[in-house]
């Protein structure tokens, strides 16, 4: 059996981690979960606030105790208003697979 596990994983300027988990049995509903946090960022802060870049098919560096191929994912980066290199703010939304016995 495969599970899905969507981490969400935000990463400020000085590298401090914020991760939480999620689990699925199917991934349209776990590639749909990061869909809707994406989603929901424009909502809150703005179409234009923030990059979003794929990050499917990437493997999971991200210092998280997963390793393994992204399965789906999507990286925001957010620039503060004055634009200075502390102001950025990256949030890593990714699915990994799993089998489980």
């Amino acid at each position: 059996m495969k599970i899905y596990t969507v981490v969400v994983q935000g990463i400020d300027y000085e590298g401090h981690h914020t991760n939480s988990i999620t689990n699925f049995g199917d991934f349209d509903k776990a590639k749909k979960y990061v869909d809707d946090c994406v989603d929901g960022q424009k909502r809150l802060e703005g179409e234009n606030s923030f990059w979003a870049f794929d990050i499917t098919g990437a493997y999971c560096e991200y210092g998280w105790i997963f390793g393994g191929k992204i399965a789906y994912g999507i990286e925001t980066k957010r620039v503060g208003e004055h634009h200075k290199p502390w102001d950025i703010y990256k949030t890593n939304r990714f699915v990994l697979e799993t089998e489980v016995e």
